[in-house]
């Protein structure tokens, strides 16, 4: 894996839906150029309400910095003066994680394309205009600022990585199974949450146990480092979309969540 692939998170203040106003999103589009002036390219996105997702392909993690400075602060500049607020309205720093493997780089833009879905059980369901990369990934309405041939080209085309998105899924449940590297990333996040809380991970897991501290902090770190989709969360804890949410926003907003969050953030 020659050139540098980083999957980037965007979260919204309070979420705040920023995404979900049309002129919002073709603004934040508008300036995604700035990604291939500081020498990168989005490679395949996904925009949700109050957060949104972003493989791109990087020159270094400071040009990175600078071109999501000169997408996001004018984009807040934009919303602020729609709304006549003030202040930051995206969580900073945006969360980034190298892929340092193929098979991350293969799975990641079947994650991306599948992260609004919330039971992906046929690859149509992919299909969301604007809202993901997955239609212009087909060849429909591609800005200049996207460019996915590379990784198209790494499943031979777009009908391949139309067969790679339906492996994926589950036929007993509907459900996208989880890739052997992702089991070792959750793993990895469980552990995490381990060292902040002393609760042994396999604990941690355990549905009847409702809205624990660790358990808080696992729907958070899960979510917010990108390790895993919506719903593959809520297959691991057992636990209902807005619970999660709920936990999730706990973590984000509650003072005595503060120190663990800085120590999860850290790793």
């Amino acid at each position: 894996m020659e050139v540098m692939y980083v999957h980037v998170g965007i979260k919204a203040a309070h979420d705040v839906p920023v995404f979900s106003d049309a002129v919002l999103r073709d603004d934040f589009f508008s300036r995604c150029d700035q990604f291939v002036k500081r020498g990168g390219a989005v490679c395949a996105y996904a925009l949700m309400p109050n957060h949104a997702h972003l493989l791109v392909t990087s020159p270094g993690h400071a040009e990175l910095g600078a071109a999501l400075r000169d997408v996001l602060a004018p984009l807040a500049r934009f919303r602020n003066g729609m709304h006549a607020e003030r202040g930051p309205i995206f969580v900073r720093p945006s969360w980034r994680r190298d892929v340092t493997t193929d098979e991350h780089l293969d799975y990641l833009p079947f994650y991306i394309h599948a992260n609004p879905v919330p039971r992906f059980t046929d690859v149509h369901q992919l299909h969301r205009g604007r809202e993901t990369s997955h239609s212009a990934w087909r060849g429909d309405d591609r800005p200049s600022w996207l460019q996915p041939d590379a990784l198209l080209a790494r499943h031979g085309g777009w009908d391949g990585f139309v067969a790679y998105c339906e492996a994926r899924r589950d036929p007993e449940r509907g459900q996208s199974q989880l890739p052997l590297f992702l089991e070792t990333e959750v793993l990895l996040a469980l552990g995490r949450v381990a060292r902040a809380t002393g609760v042994n991970p396999n604990t941690t897991l355990d549905s009847s146990r409702g809205g624990t501290r660790d358990r808080k902090l696992a729907a958070w770190m899960l979510h917010r480092h990108g390790v895993l989709a919506q719903r593959q969360i809520v297959d691991l804890l057992k636990a209902p979309p807005m619970m999660l949410y709920r936990w999730r926003s706990a973590v984000d907003t509650q003072e005595e969540f503060a120190e663990a969050r800085t120590a999860l953030d850290r790793e």
